[in-house]
């Protein structure tokens, strides 16, 4: 029995995970309590949101580095295939279920995550014929994940187990497993000690990890008991080597280990062989990772919004009471000459909604036709770029080694126009094209802010002639869209320099735009990645018509030059939408939270008179015991706000 299945630091942060859980809910019934149900359904979600949030592992590395069997190691049970012979081609998720259960996703190419979101429930049994390559396997060209669900403790403990494919094996599941690596925990990447980051691993680390993973990446050397014995020393010390002068990584993050040994020590409930495999270590660091680090980022900011949510309750339920104070026909004839203005103002919210519509979709379009642009450009440059190559191999006059030699100089000159065009495109993203997002936030702002003000002015406005004869309207300071949208948005936004005064910060819209855009050159580039674009060039027939060439180097490296731009000039329309989509994807999540803030801010005025005459209306005489409720309800919020602040400091400091 190892530590990460003993999980005493995921156990103490279940605990706290479930305390938060029914902190929300107590938040949730206080805020039903208040009137205020739209407000309720943003609690609810919350509280769905962190109660289905687990810790996800993505488990990366080269065929026959031994992943599968890493993750039935840590399961403890062959769940996986893993052998020499099937290669895992499709991202395969293990995660807690009842009973053992298997689904199949569709590649789609039309959504952003490249999955087709309808399940398709599969036999356990069945799984390894349609997620793995060998001539027996149907999956490889029609599916893009598959979910296991299995009665596992280590899932139970809220972590989901990601075996990915290789990067390098089919454009759209390194697609999908981009986006698992952009949001996973935490990166787990499999070495063989046999050849241990090797150059072709180097590559994958540097064309596809490097841009998303920082302090979450940790590095497993599998079959070290394969290694010579007078050797392993020496191995060890040269892989250390070779990680550490690219990564700065710790022996808590750099881990040798058995995971077949493990995995046999675990079904044979042998605890000396599991501990001697090694694997034991690498999953208390794990659990220690995932525990402290990443759990703060999984508790403090929905302990942030309980608060935010508090304060907007505790302003709901200072304006009700003094509304219970009210005559209720004044109150009523009040309500209904706000009835129009309000109706207005969701006018007026669907207006700014199809304003900034319009002006993301325009966005969009001006990313993609500049993307478009740069992509031709870059393939104009081609034949250039391939005459400045330093070439390491030639073409000899030896005709036995012709062949030879001319697949190695093609495929040198592929992978170094395949870099160059990466790079040139690499500089286009952090120069030009982050300016001319910078300047259409810029002007979404001069469009959409002063209809924003205005917005706001106006629903100031009614709320001051509701509220305002019970002495209400002077205590408040933020505006009530001010507090629609802090609520609507969470923490996605710094609440502190996003929401000034009524202002949404559209500038800090670039903070969760700009660094998508890696992820978006990521996926859009992923066909001029290593090995795939000499892969695909090869595919289309590019060693047959070097073949009847005269063998002239020159003639090679032309010919070579002249079918990457071609590929480029083919491709360059879908990789700009590619791009382009994945940048607007981005752009139109922020835009909805906006939307939902100012349907909050109106359902919150409204929502508040409607629920105070409904309670002057069932108790004509005396409206005291809804009064004691809502004071009741008071109370309970201070202690709401009380232990999430608790929860936000003991995190803090952790």
């Amino acid at each position: 029995m190892t530590a990460i299945q003993d999980g005493s630091g995921f156990d103490q942060f279940q605990g706290l995970r479930k305390e938060l859980i029914e902190l929300i809910e107590r938040l949730e019934g206080v805020v039903r309590g208040a009137g205020q149900p739209t407000l309720a359904e943003t609690v609810a979600e919350l509280r769905g949101r962190v109660a289905n949030d687990t810790f996800t592992v993505l488990v990366a590395g080269e065929f026959n580095a031994g992943k599968s069997t890493t993750i039935n190691a840590m399961l403890g049970q062959k769940v996986l295939p893993a052998s020499g012979n099937p290669t895992t081609a499709v991202l395969s998720v293990v995660r807690w279920g009842e009973t053992e259960q298997g689904f199949l996703y569709r590649v789609d190419t039309t959504k952003i995550d490249g999955l087709d979101e309808a399940a398709v429930p599969v036999a356990v049994q069945d799984l390894t014929r349609h997620i793995t390559i060998d001539s027996q396997s149907d999956g490889p060209n029609t599916w893009g994940m598959a979910e296991i669900r299995w009665p596992l403790e280590l899932c139970r403990r809220g972590v989901d187990l990601v075996d990915s494919p290789g990067l390098n094996e089919n454009i759209e599941r390194a697609r999908i497993t981009l986006e698992f690596v952009n949001k996973a925990d935490a990166v787990v990447f499999v070495f063989s000690a046999l050849q241990a980051f090797s150059e072709s691993e180097q590559k994958i680390m540097e064309e596809h990890l490097q841009m998303f993973c920082h302090d979450n990446i940790f590095f497993l050397v599998n079959r070290v008991n394969q290694v010579d014995e007078d050797d392993v020393e020496n191995v060890k010390a040269g892989v250390r080597a070779r990680i550490r002068e690219r990564w700065d990584v710790g022996d808590d993050r750099l881990i040798f280990v058995n995971a077949q040994g493990a995995l046999k020590g675990r079904q044979n409930g042998d605890p000396a062989q599991v501990e001697a495999s090694g694997l034991p270590v690498f999953e208390r660091s794990l659990e220690h990772f995932l525990t402290t680090q990443r759990a703060r980022l999984k508790i403090v900011p929905p302990a942030a919004q309980v608060q935010t949510v508090v304060a907007t309750t505790r302003d709901a339920i200072e304006d009700v009471l003094g509304l219970l104070d009210r005559n209720r026909k004044e109150l009523a004839d009040k309500y209904e000459q706000a009835r129009g203005p309000l109706e207005r103002l969701r006018q007026d919210r669907a207006l700014i909604g199809r304003s900034m519509d319009n002006h993301l979709a325009a966005t969009r379009a001006q990313i993609q036709e500049q993307a478009r642009r740069r992509l031709i450009q870059a393939a104009d440059l081609c034949l250039s770029w391939g005459h400045e190559v330093e070439r390491s191999n030639k073409v000899t006059l030896n005709v036995f080694k012709a062949k030879e030699n001319m697949n190695l100089l093609a495929e040198e000159m592929t992978e170094a126009l395949g870099n160059r065009v990466r790079q040139y495109l690499d500089d286009w993203r952090k120069g030009e094209l982050t300016d001319l997002i910078r300047a259409r936030v810029e002007d979404l702002e001069a469009q959409v802010g002063e209809k924003l003000d205005m917005f706001d002015r106006d629903l100031e406005d009614i709320r001051v002639s509701i509220f305002e004869p019970a002495g209400i309207a002077e205590q408040r300071s933020p505006s009530a869209l001010n507090r629609g949208l802090s609520t609507a948005l969470g923490l996605f936004v710094d609440p502190g320099s996003a929401l000034v005064g009524a202002q949404f910060g559209f500038k800090d819209m670039l903070k969760g735009v700009l660094p998508q855009l890696a992820l978006a050159f990521g996926i859009g580039l992923l066909g001029f990645g290593p090995g795939v674009l000499f892969a695909a060039l090869a595919g289309a027939g590019l060693i047959r018509t070097l073949w009847k060439l005269d063998k002239l180097n020159k003639s090679i490296v032309d010919t070579v030059a002249d079918a990457v731009a071609k590929k480029l000039r083919d491709e360059a329309p879908e990789m700009a939408r590619l791009i382009s989509d994945k940048i607007y994807a981005e752009f139109a999540k922020q835009q909805r939270r906006v939307d939902e803030g100012l349907a909050s801010a109106v359902a919150e005025v409204d929502e508040k008179v409607r629920f105070a005459l409904g309670e002057l209306e069932r108790h004509e005489e005396s409206s005291e015991q809804t009064k004691s409720e809502l004071k009741a309800h008071r109370r309970t919020l201070v202690e709401i706000d009380q232990r999430a602040a608790s929860v936000i400091k003991q995190w803090a400091l952790s």
